[in-house]
């Protein structure tokens, strides 16, 4: 009996050292990016930070450079630190790098898998984009809607005048209601809107994505069939009268454009109050082009956009001075390639340091702080980025 446990036991020992001398082997014959070296069998899952990833990722970056790859338990990740490296994967070679790697607790258990961050690459997540193309993908299609968005910014403006203290619910009203208006066309009336708090109990649980996407559905259906609902997403959509794998399609890219917009949006208008509150110097700029544009007896529309050229480079610089996701979602590479020499294999999860890219790469950086800049060199209608 123990000669047949000491067999087995030498089995698996033999095995694991065949195992262990081909990762060796397989990693000396081909030129990997560089990163913090690993352990047998885990690789590097004892230098995976527990909180602010980002900010480990960053200062791995330091050390290794703009690309790090790691292992974690055989699985190859490859952290990107650089905006140039990320433009030349993510986007330039896009057919390599747009898959989705399958992610069980968020994707299967949570209830996103549905919804197109979370998508394989194939036909699905190609539908997904086609009809986000064809509803929102052009400024022509946004301009068609910013009318919601401008009703929206003005009932928010007059409640918060009213009520400055809630200035955080009020926000969050705002932004639900703006994606409900625009993915169905959905008219929220009040704080207590049923619908409503199922956008807001989203943003503090995913779980609650599919009962969004039924319930919005439902709500849009409804109405619609009597021709009560404004134009939406949903509306433009439904007007091809699609079949059911259509109409499930459509479905769930409506609740995309909610589960993308409606906690990065809040995040966002609440750091640019916190950045006017900040740097007062930088409001006071703005409201003179403000006022030099548009005057004191209305508020801005969409269409001044063009003719205030700093209040746009500001709104695009508080998104990179916070960035609301400081990661980007993973990605998967569906394919070997070669970047700069170095070998990427096939089923690789790519990792955008968004955090990185935005306070390292662009950001202006006074005594070790990043501050608020807003692009220096501008005219009418043009933006330069100064670097």
């Amino acid at each position: 009996m123990l000669s047949s446990h000491l067999f087995l036991i030498s089995i698996a020992a033999l095995t694991l050292l065949i195992l262990l001398g081909r990762a060796l082997a397989y990693g000396r014959s081909k030129r990997l990016p560089p990163g913090p070296p690993g352990w047998p069998i885990v690789g590097n899952i004892l230098d995976m930070p527990v909180v602010y990833p980002w900010k480990t990722f960053t200062a791995w970056g330091e050390q290794w450079g703009d690309i790090i790859y790691i292992k974690l338990f055989g699985q190859s990740m490859l952290i990107l630190n650089n905006s140039g490296v990320a433009s030349e994967l993510l986007d330039k070679r896009s057919n390599l790098y747009s898959d989705r790697p399958h992610m069980t607790m968020s994707g299967e258990l949570m209830g996103w898998k549905r919804t197109a961050g979370f998508q394989s690459l194939g036909p699905r997540l190609r539908g997904m984009r086609r009809l986000m193309s064809t509803a929102i993908g052009s400024y022509a299609h946004i301009r068609d809607l910013s009318h919601h968005i401008e009703d929206e910014v003005q009932y928010f403006l007059a409640r918060l005048l009213q009520h400055p203290e809630s200035l955080t619910q009020q926000i969050r009203r705002t932004t639900g209601s703006i994606i409900l208006k625009i993915a169905y066309g959905y008219q929220v009336e009040a704080d207590d809107d049923k619908l409503l708090g199922t956008v807001e109990r989203a943003m503090e649980e995913f779980t609650v994505l599919a009962k969004l996407a039924t319930r919005g559905w439902v709500e849009k259906k409804g109405p619609h069939s009597t021709g009560t609902v404004t134009s939406s997403f949903t509306s433009t959509l439904l007007e091809a009268k699609p079949d059911s794998h259509g109409e499930l399609l459509i479905k769930d890219a409506a609740a995309s454009l909610y589960g993308a917009g409606v906690d990065t949006t809040h995040s966002s208008v609440y750091t640019f109050f916190l950045a006017m509150t900040c740097f007062p110097e930088v409001q006071r700029k703005a409201q003179r082009e403000l006022d030099s544009v548009v005057g004191r007896n209305r508020l801005p529309v969409l269409a001044d956009r063009d003719h205030l050229p700093y209040i746009h480079a500001l709104c695009l610089e508080v998104l990179r001075w916070q960035s609301a996701v400081p990661l980007g979602l993973p990605r998967r590479l569906n394919r070997d390639d070669v970047y700069a020499g170095y070998f990427i294999p096939k089923g690789t999860v790519i990792i955008p340091n968004i955090w990185s890219l935005a306070t390292l790469n662009i950001a202006k950086v006074k005594r070790g702080n990043t501050v608020i800049d807003p692009i220096i060199n501008y005219t009418p209608g043009a933006i330069r980025q100064v670097i």
